[in-house]
Order: structure tokens, then C-alpha cells, then sequence
């Protein structure tokens, strides 16, 4: 019996041809060089992001925006008050607050009826004003946004040191209660 267990302990069985490996095997060294690459990639934006943001804040300055409005009622004018956040329509960033500029204006949209002025032989016959006579009738009017500006050396405007403003943009905004479209007529800087 001995002989026979023997006889079988020595007859192997045959080896089956190992799998190659499709992959390297991963290393500690590897992952040391993937993290060191991200931090590299993320050095680089870092650098150039930060040092954009730094220059963009360094001149901010507290500035006036002078705007006009076209054809809106004077009730949506009522609804506007003295520090109304406003805000664009498009995507919901802060441009600023309303603001009154001195003591001697009350109302924050200075209203000027829409008239129309007809002429007859070449001389004035009448100022027209549309529609006339009405609680909410249709005005122009001019305020002002108190926001913050980074003034650039070439004399350009950057509000909130990102979105590039100047006279003669129009912007649709919104304040709590109304939407309004604006036209920037003027920037200073309040000194």
C-alpha cells in the first residue's frame, strides 16, 4: 500500500500554462506620481485663478451707475425703493442697490413723462403725453445703482470685479417686487 500512495504522491499533474496580465501591477510609486501631477494641474489654476481674482479686486472702488428706463409705468417706478437690491434677470447676480444720490431727490427713479411732441406748420402744436391722463401712465425715468467697480487703467469698468460694464449696455433687472430693462448712461466713481 505504501507503494501505491507513493506511486501517486510522485506522478504530477500537468501545469497549466499561466495567464498573461493584461495590466501592470499598481504601485505605491504610481500613486505618488498621479497625486503629484494633480497637484501640479491644480498649482498652475490655482496660480493664474488667484493672482486674475487679486487683480480684479485690488482697484475696487464704490461707484454710481446712472441709468434710464423706457416706457415703464409709474407704478412700477413706486415700487422701487432706497436700497432695493438689484439683481440681472439672466442669471441672478448682484449688480448693486438703489440708491439716492443727494438730499434733494426723494424718489429713486426720477419720473419724466413719455411725451410726444407734434408739429403742425413747423412750430410746436402740442406735447402729447401717452396715455394721457392715466394713474399709470408710461414715463421715462433716470436713477442710479450703488455697486462696486474695478476701474482698469484704460478707464473701464468691471462690475464686481468680473462682468464688464459701460454707457450706452442694456441690461433687463430685477429688484424684489418688478423687472425693469435698464440703460447705463453714466458711471462715477463716489469719491
Amino acid at each position: 500500500m505504501k507503494n501505491a500512495n507513493i506511486h501517486q504522491d510522485s506522478v504530477k499533474e500537468p501545469q497549466k500554462p499561466q495567464k498573461a496580465r493584461r495590466f501592470p501591477k499598481f504601485g505605491v510609486l504610481d500613486a505618488v506620481i498621479i497625486l503629484l501631477v494633480i497637484a501640479i494641474v491644480a498649482g498652475i489654476y490655482f496660480r493664474y485663478s488667484f493672482f486674475d481674482t487679486l487683480n480684479s479686486m485690488k482697484n475696487m472702488k464704490e461707484c454710481y451707475v446712472t441709468f434710464k428706463t423706457d416706457k415703464i409705468t409709474t407704478n412700477v417706478s413706486r415700487e422701487m425703493s432706497d436700497g432695493d437690491a438689484i439683481y440681472f434677470k439672466s442669471d441672478g447676480s448682484s449688480f448693486g442697490t438703489l440708491a439716492v444720490t443727494s438730499e434733494e431727490i426723494t424718489m429713486v427713479i426720477q419720473e419724466q413723462p413719455a411725451t410726444n411732441t407734434v408739429f403742425k406748420d413747423g412750430k410746436t402744436y402740442a406735447d402729447v403725453q401717452y396715455p394721457q391722463g392715466m394713474d399709470g401712465s408710461l414715463i421715462y425715468g433716470i436713477g442710479n445703482i450703488k455697486c462696486s467697480c474695478s476701474v482698469s487703467e484704460d478707464g473701464s469698468y468691471l462690475l464686481n470685479g468680473t462682468t464688464y460694464i459701460s454707457p450706452g449696455q442694456t441690461y433687463t433687472v430685477c429688484t424684489e417686487k418688478v423687472t425693469v430693462n435698464i440703460t447705463i448712461i453714466g458711471i462715477e466713481v463716489i469719491s
